[in-house]
C-alpha cells in the first residue's frame, strides 16, 4: 500500500511549521518526503484564516498521475 511506502521512508520525511504556535494567526505546515508531500495553508482573505484553507497531497514518485498517463 502507499502508506507502507511512506512508512518505509519515514526517516527521510520532514515536518515544517511556519507561523504562530497559538490560535491567533495563520500557520502553515508541510510534510515532505520521498513518497509524500502534504501542505496545509490557511488564507486570511480579509477574515478568519479558518474560513479559507488550501491543502495539497502529492506523491513525488507519481507526480500528477505520471504512472497512469505515462
Amino acid at each position: 500500500t502507499h502508506l507502507a511506502e511512506i512508512e518505509a521512508t519515514i526517516d527521510d520525511t520532514y515536518f515544517c511549521w511556519y507561523g504562530p504556535t497559538t490560535d491567533t494567526g495563520d500557520a502553515y505546515f508541510r510534510v515532505t518526503g520521498p513518497r509524500v508531500i502534504i501542505e496545509y495553508s490557511p488564507q486570511s482573505m480579509g477574515g478568519s484564516a479558518a474560513d479559507h484553507i488550501h491543502g495539497i497531497y502529492r506523491d513525488p514518485k507519481n507526480e500528477y498521475g505520471a504512472a497512469i498517463t505515462g
